[in-house]
């Protein structure tokens, strides 16, 4: 993925894997399946972007995650729905 924005799209059996969302746009999405191997950012991907992704409103709660899904640099997690046993990997600079 590129740039992109989605809204309101499901994404069913979802995977991900290896894939790095520098320049994503998530709003309002839900996502039902197993995630594996993704690192969504806050900022986008081109040195000295200002650019900012927004991700918000989204719903993680059938999601089985890996161990590999990251959310770094201060990624602001607290506007998502997680499942109950799972605490999100964020990792900071």
């Amino acid at each position: 993925m590129m740039s992109a924005r989605f809204e309101e799209c499901t994404f069913l059996n979802c995977r991900w894997e290896g894939h790095f969302a520098h320049d994503a746009d998530l709003v309002h999405c839900e996502f039902i399946g197993r995630m594996n191997g993704c690192v969504w950012f806050r900022h986008g991907g081109q040195a000295g972007s200002q650019r900012r992704n927004i991700v918000r409103g989204n719903d993680f709660k059938r999601t089985q995650f890996t161990d590999n899904v990251v959310w770094p640099f201060g990624f602001p997690i607290s506007e998502r729905a997680w499942p109950d046993d799972f605490t999100p990997h964020i990792d900071v600079p």
